[in-house]
């Protein structure tokens, strides 16, 4: 391209910005206009998705901590019922009738909720509600076990082995209840953090 024909497509440019009656000042004034208008967007952008976020960690911390008080309940009466020895069962194998976490708790229904809370956090509720849940499924396991492995009345050995092995399942849930409950004073503790300091 010759020299002069590049001068002459400058000119043409400069005088786009003249036929609008626009001066260097002008336009400058003008980008400034744009770049501080989309800046101020993206600004006013980023506090509404932080408010937003921030107001479902506080709302998903108070259900957690409602949830988890349920749990407790469940946990204590699981870990008294086997320490009380006024209680005429005491030391039996027997049915665990009440839910440890129900079908409907709100770990079933937003566990994608977890994530919103920082890492540690996350993966202690994680870890804290499998255990649950593991408790829950033992439960329902020893429950079942008269039906998937009737005794035999007639022999004294059958029944022993039978008590025995229930026996054994109750103890485990009892020992899985006690390490799941003293998980809870720091749970409760961390999710207060949230549901409570968040503005």
């Amino acid at each position: 391209m010759e020299p002069s024909k590049k001068i002459d497509d400058i000119e043409q440019k400069k005088g786009i910005f003249q036929d609008f009656g626009l001066t260097k000042k002008d336009i400058i004034l003008l980008i400034l206009t744009v770049v501080i208008s989309v800046g101020t967007s993206i600004l006013i952008f980023n506090y509404q998705v932080s408010t937003t976020t921030n107001l479902e960690r506080k709302n998903l911390a108070i259900g957690y901590l409602a949830d988890i008080e349920m749990v407790n309940q469940s946990l204590i009466s699981v870990i008294n019922g086997v320490n009380d020895p006024n209680d005429p069962d005491y030391g039996r194998p027997r049915y665990l009738i009440r839910s440890i976490y129900p079908d409907y708790g709100l770990y079933h229904s937003n566990k994608e909720g977890l994530n919103k809370f920082d890492p540690e956090l996350s993966y202690e509720l994680y870890g804290f509600y499998n255990e649950v849940l593991d408790i829950e499924e033992a439960r329902n396991l020893m429950n079942s076990y008269d039906q998937q492995f009737p005794m035999n009345s007639s022999s004294p050995v059958s029944i022993q082995n039978h008590l025995q092995n229930k026996d054994k399942m109750y103890q485990n849930i009892i020992k899985k209840s006690n390490d799941a409950y003293v998980k809870i004073p720091q749970l409760k503790s961390k999710l207060k953090q949230y549901a409570f300091s968040l503005s």
